[in-house]
């Protein structure tokens, strides 16, 4: 058998496409042989070595703007069928689709080869692309909506968005993106961690981890850290800024001197991945600080489940998936009446963070929790035989459909 995977990114450059490949291996698992189609903007610099084969579609889209929304739907169209061709050539017996910018491919190529779909959503796509433009969003959801009746399964990130899919009349499922039990580095103390990255070891630690583009784009929701951090000044409260890339941290260090706070918020920039740990170890607290964006109210940020991984307690804005995460697990505390427009953010912030920080015993049960629920629950070792399942349910349904 052979699985082909569609994806708008190459899998392995510039970053790992973490999710697919997760599902890639556990298809090759179950005795698949796993190929790779990419849609690309440009041929990578450089090759890594790839348990996969993967086949580009090098094409770059005409810019949004005005005018250019029927030049970019042409442009899409000759893409999605050169991808579709790829992808049947390949004579695959089933598709998983990452995304909706190249379903319409894996649609185009199922109708060609018989092999059932397997969408996988990771965004709510109409809500996004509302980020640029209001005529895309539009047209992206009716042809979401019109793809999926044609796939034999969504997958996608959290309940919300799979609630819409099944509104829809779609079969849908939740995969959590969170990381496997084996991929969590062993923690060391809480003192050695501070002392090696030269945090007080009295002080409550709070800490983002992450891309720092999601703090400063669109709502800035740094400004809001700033704020509550002048107010915590006395608290003995430490905020730590672990992420890249480094010229948006050097922009925060400038922002955090000009406001004096150098000693209250610490701007560590990018780490790598392997290296996190001693920053993970040294938190009292990990942060989520979305922006009221439509699509982050149905979002589970990967953040989230690396803190519960750690047993680290979170303080996220009370959005509705994060509601229903935090609060059925036990995992720590929601930001009620974040972005609701009624009190300032920053002051609910500090108030959250000052609560947290006052209740220690009350954090530590919380991250103890967050930390079982992630291994019980969420990790991708549990999410991994839910997405086994799923595969052999379409499976078995081609397998009848192709008997009558």
């Amino acid at each position: 058998m052979k699985a082909v995977f569609v994806l708008q990114a190459d899998p392995y450059v510039p970053s790992p496409g973490v999710r697919a490949l997760r599902e890639a291996s556990t298809l090759k698992k179950m005795g698949f042989d796993v190929e790779f189609v990419s849609w690309i903007k440009k041929v990578p610099g450089a090759k890594v070595d790839e348990p996969y084969p993967v086949t580009w579609v090098v094409r770059r889209p005409p810019s949004l703007g005005r005018g250019k929304f029927l030049a970019r739907g042409v442009a899409y169209l000759r893409t999605m069928r050169k991808m579709a061709r790829e992808i049947a050539s390949a004579n695959p017996d089933l598709i998983v689709a990452h995304d909706l910018e190249v379903l319409y491919a894996a649609v185009l190529a199922s109708q060609r080869t018989g092999a059932p779909v397997v969408y996988d959503s990771h965004e709510d796509w109409p809500s996004l692309v509302a980020d640029n433009s209001f005529v895309e969003s539009v047209a992206a959801g009716l042809v979401e909506r019109w793809l999926v009746r044609r796939v034999a399964h969504v997958v996608t990130v959290s309940p919300s968005i799979a609630g819409r899919f099944t509104r829809w009349g779609a079969d849908a499922s939740v995969l959590y993106s969170a990381r496997p039990r084996g991929g969590i580095e062993p923690a060391i103390s809480k003192e050695s961690a501070r002392r090696s990255v030269g945090i007080p070891e009295d002080a409550f630690v709070v800490g983002f981890v992450g891309n720092l583009h999601e703090i400063t784009t669109k709502g800035d929701t740094f400004r809001h850290l700033l704020y509550a951090a002048c107010q915590l000044r006395k608290e003995r409260v430490v905020f730590a800024i672990v992420g890249g890339p480094d010229d948006i941290a050097k922009r925060l260090r400038e922002r955090v001197r000009a406001e004096s706070l150098d000693g209250v918020i610490r701007v560590q920039g990018f780490v790598p991945y392997e290296s996190l740990g001693v920053w993970y170890s040294s938190l009292d607290a990990g942060l989520i600080l979305l922006d009221p964006r439509p699509n982050h109210f149905k979002s589970l940020p990967n953040k989230l489940f690396d803190y519960m991984a750690r047993g680290i307690p979170v303080i996220a804005p009370d959005f509705p998936d994060l509601r229903q995460v935090i609060q059925g697990s036990g995992c720590g505390m929601l930001m009620h009446g974040w972005a609701s427009g009624g009190r300032p953010d920053d002051v609910i912030l500090a108030e959250t963070v000052k609560l947290l920080a006052g209740n220690r015993d009350v954090a530590r049960v919380a991250g103890s929790n967050g930390k079982v629920a992630f291994e019980t629950r969420f990790s991708w070792d549990v999410q991994e035989e839910a997405f086994r399942g799923i595969v052999e349910g379409v499976m078995a349904w081609k397998c009848v459909t192709c008997a009558a």
